[in-house]
């Protein structure tokens, strides 16, 4: 099978999964048939998941991409990239989230001095 048909028909593959992936409507659901309709939902999900391995696989069997490892990376990266940063980062992270909370809330507390008359 050569490259151009391959991904033709990986990208198919991709694009009816995903397509039924969007037709999910949860909103939609009705209480009483919601934990079937939940179970039908992760069913979809895992058979996108599935369809995606079998597009990778098939990928690696076609031996035109080199850098396999590579491909198995990126996947496995979007899951766990949250660990992957320092301890030092998430504090910069946090305290630059924070400052503006306190910058307000200061000046929240002066102009209520203000009010009060204590200044």
């Amino acid at each position: 099978m050569q490259v151009s048909e391959l991904s033709s028909v990986i990208r198919e593959n991709f694009e009816k999964t995903l397509a039924s992936i969007k037709a999910i409507d949860e909103e939609a659901w009705r209480t009483e048939n919601f934990e079937s309709e939940l179970n039908q939902a992760i069913a979809m999900v895992e058979d996108a998941q599935r369809v995606f391995k079998k597009g990778l696989t098939k990928v690696k069997a076609s031996g035109w991409v080199r850098d396999v490892e590579h491909i198995d990376s990126v996947h496995d990266a979007s899951r766990y990239d949250v660990h992957r940063h320092s301890f030092r980062y998430w504090l910069l992270v946090g305290v630059s989230v924070s400052l503006p909370v306190v910058f307000v809330g200061v000046a929240c507390f002066v102009v209520w001095l203000f009010l009060t008359g204590v200044l």
